[in-house]
């Protein structure tokens, strides 16, 4: 038993050695001890397995691993044997490993059988091979931050503007991402929602980024695309080609999809995603950012539980508000509407509604009513009581200005709920 184990140490070394990846690891075990093997994450998600497991357990599409273990392992830091019922009827027992990265678990490695029980050379090898697979995961993962760190020093360069466009642009067209071709600035803000020392909310928050880098690098390579990303103290910043956004029905859709693929796990942190416009060039990235930037400080202010917002959706107002001078918006706004909002939610009236679609159309009474499907005698009877209760006239040139901008303030506030007709 020493011999064959000291030979599976070899042979596993070995395909750590020649870059086989953790897949290869798992398919020298599997045939060296005539078993299946599996590695899961410590949120229990499927990672790798030998392909003699896909062959036998994995044949129905139905197969959920989080629900058919019996016992709870994911507290406990030893080698562990659990009895296993799948939902199409097969019984099996896994012999559970932990694979500690770093001094943390980052997943499990498990031995399948399906009833010869296990050996203590089982215990010996499936303990070398969680030791190997972590080596191979610190590998893929040194690798990722090493590219990541290059690539988002490159980018920060964009948007300091250090380098010439020409020059960065070769750069990174090395390292296989077109900087010039049409593409959108995504901001990920992250915000404490609880109570941490420093050092915690740090480390909290570098794990997080961390993670959320490689998943995100994982998935535009799984739909065959490219993105290139840096980090600041509590945001990722990534660079996504409008190819990619062309697959969602707008910019926000396609945002709200990636926060629930990327950050659904994330419990410790509020996420808000600011979106840039459509950047043509390397050039207009620099822009981009602060758009993004600026999207987020608005949402910041806003009452509105959205979690996506894209800069156009600000629209010229956006180019008025600052954090400085919100306070003062806001204000003056209210000044404008606060009557009718309280007239609304008294009277479960929707003058606020008419009054967006009034000013959206230009004061077109025609395009008005066809958008709100009421007759023409009822909006304009809308917009005389408006008119009465708000103290303005829409008359006049100033009036109508003013109006438009505190609803735009109010929309950007999230006071105001508009429904698509």
């Amino acid at each position: 038993m020493f011999k064959k184990a000291l030979m599976i140490n070899e042979k596993l070394t070995n395909s750590l050695l020649n870059g086989c990846g953790l897949k290869g690891i798992l398919n020298t075990l599997a045939v060296e001890m005539n078993c299946a093997l599996l590695l899961e994450n410590s949120h229990r998600q499927l990672i790798e397995a030998s392909d003699s497991l896909r062959k036998i357990y994995l044949n129905s599409a139905d197969y959920v691993w989080e629900k058919v273990e019996t016992v709870d392992i994911k507290e406990k830091c030893n080698t562990n044997r659990v009895k296993v019922s799948s939902a199409k009827g097969y019984t099996f027992e896994k012999l559970i490993s932990p694979v500690f990265v770093r001094n943390n678990i980052f997943g499990y490695v498990s031995l399948i059988r399906e009833s010869e029980g296990f050996s203590e050379l089982d215990y010996i090898v499936i303990e070398k091979a969680a030791s190997i697979c972590a080596m191979q995961i610190i590998n893929e993962t040194s690798a990722f931050e090493n590219e990541q760190r290059i690539k988002g020093e490159l980018l920060n360069a964009v948007f300091r503007g250090e380098f010439s466009e020409e020059e960065l642009t070769y750069r990174l067209k090395l390292m296989g991402y077109n900087l010039n071709q049409p593409q959108y600035v995504f901001l990920f803000h992250l915000d404490s929602g609880q109570e941490f020392n420093r050092k915690e909310l740090e480390d909290s928050l570098n794990h997080y980024k961390t993670a959320a880098a490689e998943n995100l690098n994982k998935l535009f390579k799984q739909q065959g695309f490219a993105c290139i990303m840096t980090t600041k103290v509590n945001q990722l910043i990534a660079v996504i080609p409008e190819d990619f956004i062309r697959q969602f029905s707008s910019e926000v859709s396609c945002g709200q999809w990636l926060i629930d693929q990327i950050f659904s796990e994330i419990k410790t942190f509020e996420m808000k995603l600011g979106i840039s416009s459509l950047c043509q060039q390397a050039s207009d990235l620099k822009k981009g950012l602060k758009e993004a930037e600026k999207t987020i400080k608005i949402m910041k202010f806003s009452k509105s539980n959205a979690k996506v917002k894209a800069f156009k959706e600000l629209l010229a107002v956006a180019e008025l508000i600052c954090s400085e001078n919100l306070p003062e918006m806001e204000a003056f706004s209210h000044t404008m509407l606060q009557k009718i909002k309280n007239y609304d939610d008294k009277h479960g009236s929707d003058l606020l509604e008419t009054l967006y679609w009034y000013v959206e159309n230009n004061g077109h009474l025609y395009k008005t009513t066809e958008r709100m499907h009421v007759s023409l005698g009822s909006v304009r009877y809308r917009l005389k009581r408006m008119q009465e209760i708000g103290g303005f006239d829409l008359s006049s040139s100033q009036g109508f200005f003013d109006v438009h901008a505190a609803v735009n303030i109010y929309l950007f506030l999230g006071l105001i709920e508009v429904k698509m007709k």
